[in-house]
């Protein structure tokens, strides 16, 4: 491509989400032109002059390829006035699927929903049939919750219990032991002693119909959670968690408390420095400085490269550096992410990692609204 159009708020809410992706762009973008030095890119600002006009600019520049919109509200808009008319990686997901004559256009993001569906395929696979979840007391933790619900459940597993914690952690003691049904034990104990008129020794157990539990969760969250499973005699209970628990910084001391959790994240922030700069070029290696969302605009541009080929090779994928790539129904590439697990407070990863592909997509996860994964 001799001119990448990039369609990108340069002001508003999503000015510094849009920065880092930009980023993440102008990286590959250099690596790109060792191989086509004529190439360029241009940024077009939706925020100042409208999705729309914005479009028109990049095409009327010359633009013969386009990366963006952003926002979701920008690209249904854009999608419902404009035929797009040169390959176009969109970095959101669009309300409705767009027409059959949008050919040359592809959907691509963070989409948090993603990591529940594969938390939950992951789970299938280590032969997991019966989970209990925990998740926040939000609207994303809601929806993860529920994509991860509806995935296992398609997958023939059950979702035995979920409960949803306050964000200032009240009663998080409580819901720990509802999760793990300690209750029922100590219930089971009093009604024995009673019966018995007795005293009976007595160990409180956890639940032992659930194959796992699937935390939902950030790092701060999580180191307090944890050690109450601990503490609670749910030392053997298996932990399958989202990337929402890794801060993506190597910290010992602060990650001790997560040791044995198992969760699933992109390559960008779990592969070491020599397998990215195999993969991406000398110029990536001092990766810890860039987040997940200069891994989009990488990715988006490693589309672009090989948008021939992802539109007419029907089993064709590549390694990027948000996960595996290749293309879905629905216009959309689908991330195939990498698992790790806690261990010494420092995330490892798996030395097998699964191989499960996302080929379904549930309804609750066409309608997120979100480009990427977000704080809960």
């Amino acid at each position: 491509f001799e001119l990448i159009g990039v369609l990108l708020p340069r002001s508003g809410n999503f000015t510094d989400a849009a920065e880092k992706v930009l980023r993440g762009l102008l990286i590959a973008h250099y690596d790109y032109m060792q191989k086509f030095p004529n190439s360029s890119i241009r940024v077009y600002d939706t925020e100042l002059q409208g999705v729309e006009a914005a479009y028109q600019r990049a095409i009327a520049d010359g633009a013969d390829a386009l990366v963006g919109p952003l926002e979701k509200e920008q690209l249904n808009a854009l999608l419902k006035s404009t035929d797009i008319q040169i390959p176009m990686v969109a970095l959101n997901y669009s309300s409705t699927t767009p027409p059959s004559t949008q050919n040359t256009y592809l959907e691509f993001g963070l989409r948090a929903e993603d990591e529940a569906v594969q938390l939950a395929q992951f789970a299938k696979a280590q032969g997991y049939r019966r989970a209990v979840a925990m998740a926040p007391e939000t609207e994303l933790g809601s929806r993860l919750n529920q994509a991860f619900k509806e995935e296992f459940e398609r997958q023939g597993g059950t979702v035995l219990d979920s409960v949803s914690y306050d964000k200032n952690y009240k009663l998080l003691s409580d819901k720990v032991q509802n999760i793990l049904s300690l209750q029922d034990s100590d219930k089971r104990h009093k009604a024995l002693q009673s019966t018995l008129n007795i005293p009976i020794s007595f160990q409180p157990k956890i639940r032992q119909d659930a194959d796992f539990l699937a935390l939902f969760a950030l790092p701060i969250e999580a180191r307090q959670i944890k050690p109450m499973i601990d503490f609670y005699y749910g030392q053997e209970l298996p932990i399958l968690s989202s990337s929402h628990i890794y801060s993506g910084v190597t910290e010992p001391s602060a990650n001790a408390d997560l040791n044995h959790i198992t969760f699933v994240d992109i390559p960008w922030v779990l592969a070491n420095q020599e397998v990215l700069t195999q993969t991406f070029g000398e110029n990536l290696t001092d990766h810890n400085q860039y987040s997940r969302l200069n891994a989009l605009g990488i990715d988006a541009h490693l589309i672009l490269q090989h948008y021939p080929q992802i539109k007419s090779e029907s089993n064709f994928g590549l390694q990027g550096a948000t996960g595996y790539l290749s293309l879905s129904n629905h216009h959309q590439i689908k991330r195939q992410m990498s698992w790790a697990q806690f261990r010494k407070g420092v995330a490892v990863l798996l030395e097998e990692q699964p191989q499960v592909t996302p080929d379904v997509m549930s309804e609750q996860q066409h309608k997120s609204v979100n480009p990427v994964a977000p704080i809960f």
